[in-house]
């Protein structure tokens, strides 16, 4: 069987599918708000409103604070944007004297005008003038500098090294993570919500990454407190731990009696003899869940009609398999009031055939790039066209997935969290994609979004990044669906 795919159909693949985007007529959208459930599980009824959600990451390379009322003003006048998602640093925020919880770790002071106004006081200045709604975005990861000179909350990996990620079962970092964001709102009332960017993969993303083997990132965490919480659940945390390290051997070493039968019998006996490496992701899984729970609460406890947001990492929708089965879209509809899938096209093509690479030398190693390629694509439900090019010229540096790609992990998010709210998380300039993106094909993606039944849209991942010609495109997509 001729396994090749055709290449005339190839090259016209990106090129068919924008065509066939525009040629699809406008459809009617629903873009009120979903009612939004507190932590305790009482519906916090937010009133809808005819006002589409059109909102705009913002980040580092943020503009000097004095541009802010032209730069929204731009933002407006290019794509109608009504919300901002500001992911800020630590001294672009103020704090209380109790922002810490009681505990050991500290953040830089955040830098203040004569009028004792921060950053986000000044955009929020700006924004109000102009209609428009302010979130604060980030996740736990943000807080690394915080670790600093503090290594007992970090994990420990299954070879008994530390890694400087927090563990969120230890209960000092989870009490200041709690502590800083009931703070961040109760210092900041105006802000319309939180948007959590929590990109944490569990036990199994390093089993999957060679070029972390026995380095600094390996499976995690088994510390006193996650060891705990597993033996809470008849999890024995040595054998996860010795099963795990058979993973790291399996794949580094290829012992001959551990692959005779081939890589991927030899991971499944793994996880015959070592069901508890399993248990072990499930339980890392599950702990991201209980702090964002956590978060959640300590924030509605500053701001009980705070609206909370969750971004799907772009990993876990373009071809890594533990972020795909570990973050269960259904479990956003217990904290979040909406949704952002990372719909980065522009960039897929590239760091998918990154992650190909690292997939054939590991789990998938049984098989060819191009068949494994063909694995990965069957099981991520797409066409095997989407990061063809790069595997026929790896010397191309970029190739974008396509319109179509869009439309599908759109529409799966939206049926997978329903009947919560989906903003589509847009891609412009994400770097890996930058080059190859036009008008047309944003145009096409943008659509493509609507198409799927999106309740809004956030153009990602960061404005300073998007060329404007690009955002005018995103913008005439945007303005003719909403009849702005």
């Amino acid at each position: 069987m001729n396994h090749k795919i055709n290449n005339h159909r190839r090259r016209d693949f990106l090129k068919k599918s924008t065509m066939a985007t525009a040629a699809i007529g406008l459809g009617s959208n629903s873009f009120g708000w979903a009612k939004a459930k507190d932590i305790s599980g009482k519906l916090n009824r937010e009133k809808k409103t005819n006002r589409p959600f059109i909102g705009v990451q913002l980040g580092k390379g943020m503009h000097e604070k004095d541009s802010l009322p032209q730069l929204f003003d731009e933002m407006q006048d290019r794509a109608a944007i009504n919300t901002i998602i500001y992911f800020f640093s630590a001294k672009d925020a103020r704090y209380g004297d109790n922002y810490h919880g009681g505990t050991q770790f500290r953040r830089d002071q955040a830098d203040l005008d004569q009028n004792g106004r921060d950053l986000v006081d000044l955009m929020q200045e700006a924004a109000s003038r102009r209609d428009m709604d302010i979130y604060m975005g980030g996740g736990e990861m943000f807080w690394a500098n915080c670790l600093q000179n503090h290594a007992e909350a970090s994990w420990i990996d299954c070879f008994g090294n530390p890694y400087n990620f927090a563990c969120v079962n230890k209960p000092d970092w989870r009490k200041f993570q709690t502590a800083l964001h009931n703070d961040l709102f109760e210092q900041h009332p105006y802000l319309k919500g939180f948007l959590f960017m929590h990109e944490r993969s569990a036990s199994f993303m390093p089993i999957f990454k060679p070029d972390t083997w026995r380095g600094d990132y390996n499976p995690s965490c088994f510390c006193e407190h996650c060891r705990a919480k597993g033996e809470s659940r008849g999890i024995d945390a040595e054998k996860a731990a010795k099963g795990f390290r058979k993973m790291v051997s399996l794949f580094k070493d290829r012992k001959a009696d551990l692959i005779r039968g081939g890589i991927m019998v030899g991971f499944w006996r793994i996880l015959m003899e070592y069901p508890e490496t399993l248990a072990w992701e499930k339980l890392q899984w599950d702990s991201f869940h209980d702090y964002r729970l956590a978060i959640v609460k300590a924030i509605k406890e500053s701001k009980p009609n705070a609206v909370i947001g969750y971004h799907f990492q772009h990993h876990g929708l373009y071809g890594s398999l533990d972020y795909r089965a570990g973050d269960d879209p259904k479990l956003a509809t217990e904290f979040a009031d909406w949704v952002k899938p990372s719909l980065y096209a522009g960039a897929s093509g590239q760091r998918y055939f990154d992650l190909l690479k690292k997939a054939q030398q590991s789990y998938l190693s049984d098989f060819d790039l191009e068949t494994a390629h063909r694995v990965l694509s069957g099981w991520f439900n797409r066409s095997p066209e989407n990061g063809w090019e790069l595997l026929e010229n790896e010397s191309l540096a970029q190739s974008p997935f396509s319109p179509d790609w869009v439309r599908s992990e759109a529409k799966r998010i939206k049926e997978s969290v329903s009947p919560l709210a989906m903003n589509a998380g847009l891609g412009i300039g994400v770097p890996g994609g930058e080059d190859v993106e036009t008008p047309e094909y944003i145009a096409a993606c943008t659509q493509a979004c609507f198409d799927a039944g999106t309740d809004g849209i956030m153009l990602s991942r960061h404005y300073h990044e998007m060329r404007p010609e690009l955002v005018k495109a995103a913008g005439e997509v945007i303005k003719k669906q909403y009849q702005i």
